[in-house]
């Protein structure tokens, strides 16, 4: 992953530079979303506003990401295409593999985290969760 960000560090950066960045959510998932009109997104992370400065496109690959995982995975790109309209931003295609990648490798290893506590509770929930992830993200965004 390190090699990945060091090898579309140009392109990043000139996302910051373009101020593509803006404050969102920060960990958004399915479960953070409240469809009602308009929606509603629920549980960001306020406490930290660093963690909610975001490029749109991180947050919706891993909620795209997150819906996949749960069995819809038309979704993301759905999203991903409304917002690049709205935004008049397409993203390159690079840009998404790799946001998609760093989310997924990030859950996998917090899943696999939970075996670390001293009393975790359904550890055999973690091992297969943590192996779905990265499985995920050589079929998202093609």
């Amino acid at each position: 992953m390190d090699r990945a960000v060091a090898s579309h560090e140009d392109m990043l950066r000139a996302r910051v530079r373009g101020r593509r960045i803006v404050e969102g959510h920060g960990d958004l998932r399915p479960e953070h979303v409240c469809l009602i009109e308009p929606p509603v997104f629920i549980d960001a992370l306020e406490f930290e506003v660093r963690l909610r400065e975001v490029n749109p496109f991180d947050e919706l690959s891993f909620l795209g990401l997150e819906c996949a995982i749960a069995g819809d995975a038309a979704i993301g790109p759905q999203l991903i295409a409304r917002c690049a309209d709205a935004l008049d931003d397409p993203p390159p295609a690079a840009l998404l593999r790799l946001h998609t990648a760093h989310r997924a490798l990030l859950r996998s290893r917090l899943s696999v985290a939970h075996l670390l506590e001293a009393d975790a509770r359904t550890p055999q929930k973690w091992p297969p969760q943590a192996g779905r992830y990265p499985r995920r993200t050589s079929h998202h965004h093609r």
